[in-house]
């Protein structure tokens, strides 16, 4: 029995809400002409300040093969947790 192949493309996004709908379309588009599947595409939002979140936000309620993952509050707590982590660095350890 061979298994059907399924892909998962991640795509890093930034401030792309004015491209992200083309850039959307087109890759469904590709993955649609793709044997197997159901394929995804995830897509890692960096913090963006425009409307980029909130359009994958919305398409990911209708469309299954879409995640939309935000590193905006990832990267809120990593800048809270770094200075305290490289001050524990040079500190002896009890």
């Amino acid at each position: 029995m061979t298994q059907e192949l399924r892909i998962s493309v991640a795509i890093p996004i930034h401030n792309e809400a004015s491209v992200l709908p083309e850039l959307l379309s087109r890759t469904l588009g590709v993955l649609e002409k793709i044997s197997g599947g159901p394929h995804q595409i995830l897509f890692v939002d960096d913090g963006s300040t425009d409307e980029t979140l909130s359009i994958l936000t919305e398409t990911a309620r209708h469309e299954p093969r879409v995640t939309a993952v935000s590193l905006r509050e990832i990267s809120a707590t990593k800048r809270l947790l770094l200075p305290q982590s490289t001050l524990l660095q040079g500190m002896p350890s009890c």
